[in-house]
């Protein structure tokens, strides 16, 4: 009977990748089914056949429960490699940006007034890391959700990044360059993210992405008007006539969203008459309408 028990399994295992987990697997399933055989005796069954087919039968869709074995392989070892990248990309970046933090506080004059932000783009590149791994190995259903909100945090810490070097420069210069504007880094961010939304979205093919874009182009729109206005205030000191009609942009962007959705509707419309078969004239419909099931 054992033997029986070992040419079925061993049949069976072929049909997976020959690894530790997989005969470790197999003697488990020996093992249950030898036990199984000897329970069956012990109730007065002694037709080796008949143990044969109740033992097999105990083990119910033995295909099914090989595969799922597979799967769960591949999740442990998804979720051990995401554990050791994240692990090195922490130490990495924590590590270079506390060593680049040092040696230029220590080899420039005054260095430590402004070697922060080497430490703060360790921390940065780190973070990013980690968050571009959690993307690439999550198996969730809700990637995509993952996706965008990684996005979102990426865009605005380079952003705070650059935004705070432009400060650094006057720091570490005493103020002798002057960065006008720095700060504008600051309100670039919202733009920023609506693009690189809008962006993902279309290269992803994420469900919505239409209805998003038209967000988007508003929320771009609103922020062009705001940022170009600050550039030519701050920057070139020439911002009162594009105050005064520079909300044009906001317009045409609202504008642009509207006619978006309304394009979008039209052809959603003319693509579920044209599955159902139904012509431009409500009068002539496809008999495959009626008659496909």
């Amino acid at each position: 009977m054992q033997e029986k028990f070992k040419q079925y399994l061993e049949g069976e295992f072929r049909k997976v990748p020959p690894t530790r987990q997989n005969r470790d697997y197999r003697i488990e399933l020996f093992h249950q089914l030898t036990d199984y055989a000897q329970e069956l005796r012990l109730k007065g069954i002694d037709n080796d056949d008949v143990i044969f087919d109740l033992a097999i039968k105990s083990l119910g869709n033995l295909d099914e429960k090989l595969q799922d074995f597979q799967k769960q392989k591949q999740v442990k070892k998804q979720a051990k490699t995401k554990k050791t990248a994240t692990l090195i990309s922490v130490l990495v970046g924590i590590g270079l940006g506390l060593l680049l933090m040092i040696i230029v506080g220590l080899a420039v004059p005054s260095g430590f007034k402004f070697s922060w932000i080497f430490m703060l783009f360790g921390v940065f590149a780190m973070v990013t890391a980690v968050l571009l791994i959690n993307v690439i190995q999550n198996p969730s259903e809700k990637k995509q959700v993952i996706l965008r909100l990684s996005i979102f945090a990426i865009v605005t810490l380079w952003l705070i990044f650059i935004t705070l070097a432009l400060l650094v420069i006057q720091i570490g210069t005493n103020n002798e360059i002057k960065v006008k504007g720095w700060w504008i880094g600051f309100i670039v961010i919202p733009f920023a993210i609506a693009l690189s939304d809008a962006i993902t979205a279309f290269t992803t093919n994420q469900q919505g992405k239409w209805i998003n874009f038209s967000v988007d182009l508003i929320v771009v729109s609103v922020m062009l008007y705001v940022i170009i206005g600050l550039i030519l205030g701050s920057v070139l000191n020439v911002a009162s006539m594009f105050w005064a009609y520079g909300w044009l942009i906001i317009i045409a962007g609202v504008i642009g969203a509207v006619l978006n959705l309304v394009l979008v509707k039209k052809a959603k419309e003319k693509r579920e008459r044209a599955e159902l078969g139904i012509s431009g004239n409500e009068d002539e419909i496809d008999e495959k309408y009626y008659t496909e099931w």
